[in-house]
């Protein structure tokens, strides 16, 4: 949504990488070790340690997919176009919503 919204690839990482410090507190890693416990009918919680791992937000997964994104559509509002279906003024409606003047 920010890279839509205009912001800079820097920007979006970094607020990216703040999603850590939310998501990683030790009662969501607890919680999500048990959902991955019964969506995978495993016989015990996985250890938190590895759980965390998998939680853990990494700059280069978020880089590398933007990168493919323009490598796959030569950019990210041709991706919001051809992938996505959002049109020029679904766009601009999107913006104006979202943007202060």
């Amino acid at each position: 949504m920010l890279t839509a919204l205009g912001v800079p690839r820097e920007t979006v990482v970094q607020d990216y990488l703040l999603s850590n410090q939310f998501l990683l507190t030790p009662d969501a890693i607890q919680r999500t070790g048990a959902d991955l416990q019964l969506a995978f009918a495993l016989p015990e919680t996985p250890d938190l340690l590895t759980v965390n791992t998998i939680m853990t937000s990494k700059p280069e997964t978020l880089v590398s997919t933007l990168d493919k994104i323009d490598r796959t559509y030569g950019s990210f509002p041709n991706y919001l176009r051809d992938a996505v279906k959002l049109s020029d003024v679904d766009l601009a409606r999107i913006r104006q919503r979202l943007l202060e003047p």
